[in-house]
């Protein structure tokens, strides 16, 4: 106990490895330090205009007591997705392949009724193909996993609906294998790891590749270790492979943004394509996000042992880098960062609910269809959008929003519209309120603060197995991520969604 007590002491103070630069990278480390109160074990990193500001560990990295710092090794989990894309994109610029051929020309045996799937389909969580219905089995390889993942009943026609799918990027590291001529690991070290100075990643499975001092403990169960950052997490390699798999360091992640900032790995061309959203606001290996500074893109990664977070802003020059152990939760860290970094970023949502209006099922939740209506009215910058329902005098529930927020519900309320096509079958509006977290004050409850955000989501996908749909309105979801919950879902049909786009845009 003396020496973990020691261990701490001495984490307290910046390591070797570590930056803390000027005042926002301190009012940066304070926090992290104080929202935890020191018990946050991980490493964060923060680059603007390329200059790194804070790269530091918090915490021990392995049973050998040695102290976290931004050089320790961490598996990344799903924050791999974007460099099995890269990889597709640099291989398509260098002509060996091209993001609109069929999945098929790359893949054996795919049955007739997926051969319409192309590459840009997996990029983009669009195949159609859920991985809930993917059978593997027979040897673990590359070509198997492929066949498996191509050889399930699509639920939807290819770029129809966005499901997220591991095990299409699987698929996606089989066809790098079979276009490249190269491994999988072998590919992204000579063609993006290399060439963007990343000199510590690897994908694991080779403890040789890695220094044993920089990695940090997988923990499982009750924190016992079970292996390190380097071990694969489960039984098969072609299980994980493609859609996880790369170990990298803060300071690595921070020479990936500087890399994709110029044209050392991917030209211009290829970045717009990368960054560019398709459904659910996701591009290739990229959630796409719209803030007070510019438009940013972001990927959140959780395995056994570890929990990631990635962020970038595409006009700001800015990056954040969150690599946690323990299986922290790293979004936490990656809001209170963006706070401290662009604190005008704009002000909270306000959320106000008036679930006292209506009567509640036993999931102390509502469905309200008739009577159903919205309206926006302007407050200097900011605009209240206002939920009527029910015949109602009162709003069922009223957003306030600043000038940012509006604008980013508007480009993705007109993305998610576009996506939709012509003739696009889109059921009655309705909205949702779910109230089980909290208790109803006067029939009102009112939400506000970091955890609260609100989106367009152009269809939801609703439970989980043979019960499992996906509902294809356009839906307006309030978030509330310390409760993991959404208090409200507002489905529009296609002529309430374009007079929503048009109220905000007057």
């Amino acid at each position: 106990m003396r020496l973990i007590a020691a261990a701490i002491i001495a984490c307290s103070s910046v390591c070797v490895a570590d930056v803390v630069e000027g005042q926002t990278a301190e009012k940066i480390d304070r926090d992290i330090q104080a929202a935890h109160l020191g018990t946050w074990w991980g490493a964060a990193g923060v680059q603007v205009e390329g200059r790194t500001i804070l790269a530091k560990g918090y915490g021990l990295a392995n049973k050998g007591l040695a102290p976290i710092t931004a050089d320790s090794l961490f598996d990344i989990g799903s924050v791999t997705k974007q460099f099995t894309a890269a990889a597709i994109l640099r291989l398509e610029m260098d002509g060996k392949l091209t993001t609109d051929d069929r999945v098929a020309m790359w893949v054996d045996d795919v049955p007739r009724e997926n051969q319409g799937i192309t590459i840009y389909h997996l990029l983009t969580h669009t195949s159609g193909i859920s991985q809930k219905d993917v059978a593997f089995g027979g040897e673990d390889s590359g070509p198997s996993a492929a066949r498996a993942n191509m050889s399930a009943r699509a639920r939807h026609a290819p770029g129809e609906e966005w499901e997220y799918s591991n095990s299409g990027y699987f698929t996606l590291a089989a066809v790098i294998e079979r276009a490249s001529g190269q491994t999988y690991e072998a590919y992204l070290k000579e063609h993006l790891f290399e060439p963007a100075g990343m000199k510590s990643t690897a994908i694991m499975g080779d403890p040789s590749m890695f220094e044993a001092s920089r990695l940090t403990d997988r923990m499982g169960p009750k924190g016992k270790a079970v292996g390190n950052a380097a071990k694969w997490p489960y039984p098969v390699k072609w299980g994980y492979i493609g859609a996880g798999g790369v170990v990298s360091s803060v300071n690595d992640m921070l020479a990936w943004d500087r890399a994709l900032r110029t044209d050392s790995v991917l030209n211009g061309a290829a970045k717009a394509k990368y960054f560019k959203a398709f459904k659910h606001n996701y591009a290739c290996g990229w959630e796409c996000e719209d803030s007070a500074v510019g438009t940013l893109v972001t990927h959140s990664g959780g395995v056994q042992g570890y929990a990631t977070w990635f962020t970038r802003y595409l006009e700001k020059d800015a990056a954040i880098v969150v690599l946690t152990g323990f299986e922290r939760n790293p979004r936490d860290m990656e809001r209170l960062i963006r706070a401290d970094l662009f604190p005008d970023g704009g002000p909270a949502l306000g959320v106000l609910l008036r679930p006292g209006q209506f009567e509640l099922n036993e999931w102390k939740g509502c469905t309200i269809k008739e009577g159903l209506g919205v309206n926006v009215k302007r407050e200097g910058g900011a605009a209240v959008i206002e939920v009527m329902a029910g015949g109602k005098p009162k709003p069922a529930a009223t957003l306030t929003l600043s000038a940012q927020q509006i604008k980013a519900l508007k480009g993705q309320l007109s993305t998610a519209i576009a996506g939709k096509g012509k003739g696009a079958k889109i059921e009655p509006a309705a909205c949702d309120l779910y109230t089980r977290p909290y208790e109803a004050k006067d029939g009102e409850i009112s939400l506000s603060g970091d955890d609260i955000s609100c989106k367009i989501m152009p269809s939801v996908s609703e439970g989980s197995g043979a019960g499992g749909h996906v509902d294809a309105r356009i839906t307006l979801v309030v978030v509330d991520e310390a409760n993991s919950f959404w208090p409200l879902m507002l489905r529009m049909d296609m002529a309430m969604a374009k007079s929503l786009l048009e109220k905000l845009g007057e």
